[in-house]
């Protein structure tokens, strides 16, 4: 009969287990956590491979666990360390700083006093370090779905505070959704940030049940912080967002670090911000301020322009919606898989916020006061620190309107680069109107930084440093005066003196992980002897994030010859070469990525700036020639 024949079968299943328990199959770690189901032509090769660089460097993989919910790793990825969920990056130390502080920093500032905050999602911990930094937070509790999570964040104990080493900070392993439905405890503020919706059990914590659940957790006065993603998602799916959180919240503010990014902060509400809940900056605990300088807020109306998206915007678009989202439709969880690779950034950003006539009107409303002068500075800070020349040029207006002119000073600098925005204006007609705007105000600091900057880009080092030193003058502590003020001694060879300038950067908050700070002030130490505080940063930047920098190499090569060490040296020297090598072998890749797109006059300008590069580089030849035999043909 069969009997035997099924023990055969048994006994060789059985066998291969245990084969598999004493010496497992060898897997790559790497290659599975790379996360190709988002963008996968990223991680696409085209046949063009990168020269590997010589000597130690630092693993590129730092942590790797397979948790309970999920594969949590953390990477050395392109000059920052990243934190990946099943492949796909939620926190960094780079580019989502911003993302990651703010979401702490607006809803504690945006309304009454808090004193009990919920978050939901550690990710690295940063979000939870920047609520700590509230010395009127009495109580913090942090919900996180997967334990490996709150192990792999002390790789971010750098930039996050070190959270669990706060007494007020209590970690709950659980699901967010779950907690909420299920806690007695109420909260001021609740902020959460989960993972993008179309990331596996992500979904149901936009949903109307959600929301529901966070409104009975919330004490009348509370508020909702809510990330929300505007890549990958179309309008459709954020209307049905929107609609769901107003089912729950009447008002919902939008908040964001730069016109048109990529996400957008979500304040939601049970009634409106009212007279008085606005931020002045000079009333905040400095350990505040400090953390937010680090992620380019330096006054009162940094804070404010952050506000891009008021209740009615939010309403408007929210009526679109064809149903909230919920757990009875699903609508998200099916939808947001299928635009998940979708580049609709710009299109949400013109559903979610499509005038900006009402912002001015709405701040004035919640000021303790608001003339024209702090009308033209909050239009300075939506045009330097958003980039939102939109909303900057309606307040310049209304702030020209409104006072005399020669009070207007800030609205006139704004002016200035807002137009320069669009080429409108050469170096020597932006500097005539900086130069009338410090004339009028000799004593304020933002035209001092702003000219000082103009002048550096225009090669005006002398007069820059005279400016960067007066506005530093006004305000000692300020990085970004600086910084000019750094690059301008550089510039005029005056080079212990911007080392000095950089040694206090690097120690600020500003300036902590800032890589190109770290670059310049790399080169600065190289050019002054000092050997060994060149090193570190260079051995950092070139041997755990940047090694495709060639200068660098460069540099570390001089470091390694001055200490003695020639065989690093010339390990540095073949790096150089290779670095070279590989940025034609990228521009290389690039341009085959673009004929993969169909896109001819790309490639062609791709292969053509590889080929300048090195004339010598056949590859690339080779492609161009075979792109005009095939215009020819055509």
């Amino acid at each position: 009969g069969r009997g035997p024949v099924v023990r055969a079968a048994t006994l060789a299943t059985a066998s291969a287990a245990l084969a598999l328990l004493l010496r497992p199959l060898p897997f790559d770690r790497v290659e599975l956590t790379r996360g190709v189901f988002h963008s996968p032509d990223a991680h696409m090769t085209f046949d063009v491979e990168m020269l590997p660089f010589a000597g130690e460097s630092q693993p590129s993989l730092l942590y790797y666990r397979d948790g309970i919910n999920a594969t949590i790793s953390v990477h050395r990825l392109a000059g920052m360390i990243a934190l990946k969920v099943n492949g796909k990056v939620d926190a960094s130390n780079a580019g989502d700083m911003p993302n990651q502080v703010l979401p702490a920093h607006v809803p504690l500032l945006f309304g009454p006093p808090a004193r009990d905050v919920l978050v939901i999602g550690w990710a690295s911990g940063v979000t939870v370090g920047s609520v700590a930094q509230h010395a009127t937070v009495e109580r913090i509790d942090a919900v996180e779905i997967e334990p490996a999570v709150i192990e792999a964040s002390h790789l971010f104990d750098d930039v996050n505070g070190r959270p669990l080493e706060d007494p007020r900070v209590r970690v709950i392993l659980d699901d967010g959704r779950t907690f909420l439905e299920t806690t007695d405890r109420t909260y001021d503020v609740i902020v959460s940030q989960p993972s993008n919706p179309w990331m596996t059990g992500v979904a149901n914590l936009f949903t109307l049940e959600f929301f529901r659940a966070a409104s009975r957790a919330l004490r009348p006065d509370g508020r909702l912080m809510q990330w929300m993603q505007l890549y990958g998602m179309d309008p459709e799916s954020l209307a049905a967002v929107l609609a769901a959180m107003r089912a729950e919240f009447p008002f919902v503010y939008g908040f964001a670090d730069q016109a048109l990014g990529a996400n957008v902060l979500l304040l939601a509400m049970r009634r409106p911000l009212a007279p008085g809940d606005l931020p002045r900056w000079e009333r905040l605990d400095e350990a505040v301020r400090e953390d937010l300088r680090r992620v380019g807020n330096f006054s009162t109306e940094d804070l404010w322009s952050l506000l891009r998206v008021l209740p009615a915007d939010v309403d408007t678009l929210a009526r679109r919606a064809a149903a909230p989202n919920s757990d009875g439709n699903l609508l998200i969880e099916l939808r947001a898989p299928l635009v998940s690779n979708r580049t609709a950034t710009p299109e949400n950003w013109r559903a979610l916020a499509p005038s900006s006539d009402a912002l001015l009107p709405a701040l004035e409303g919640l000021a303790e006061r608001f003339d024209h002068e702090e009308v033209a500075a909050l239009a300075l800070s939506y045009t330097a620190q958003r980039q939102d020349y939109t909303v900057a040029e309606k307040l310049l207006l209304a702030a020209n309107e409104r006072g005399r002119a020669g009070h207007a000073i800030t609205a006139a600098v704004a002016m200035v680069r807002a137009l320069d925005r669009r080429g409108a204006l050469t170096y020597e007609s932006q500097l005539a109107s900086l130069d009338e705007a410090v004339a009028l105000a000799p004593d304020a600091f933002e035209p001092r930084l702003l000219r000082a900057a103009v002048r550096l880009e225009a090669d005006l080092a002398e007069p820059a440093l005279a400016d960067a030193d007066a506005a530093l003058a006004h305000q000692p502590e300020d990085p970004r005066a600086r910084l000019i003020r750094m690059r301008a001694r550089a510039a005029l060879g005056r080079e212990r003196e911007a080392a000095a300038d950089a040694d206090l950067l690097l120690r600020s908050a500003a300036g902590h992980g800032d890589a190109a700070l770290a670059r310049e002030a790399a080169a600065l130490f190289v050019a002054t002897g000092r050997w060994d505080d060149a090193r570190p940063l260079l051995e950092d930047e070139l041997l755990a994030r940047n090694p495709v920098w060639e200068d660098g190499w460069a540099l570390l090569a001089t470091v390694y010859e001055r200490t003695g060490r020639a065989n690093e040296a010339e390990m540095a020297r073949y790096n150089a070469r290779v670095a070279r090598a590989n940025e034609v072998r990228q521009l290389h890749r690039l341009a085959r990525l673009a004929l993969w797109q169909g896109d001819h006059d790309d490639a062609r300008a791709l292969l053509e700036l590889a080929l300048s590069a090195d004339p010598e580089y056949a590859p690339a030849r080779v492609d161009l020639e075979s792109l005009s035999q095939t215009a020819l043909a055509n």
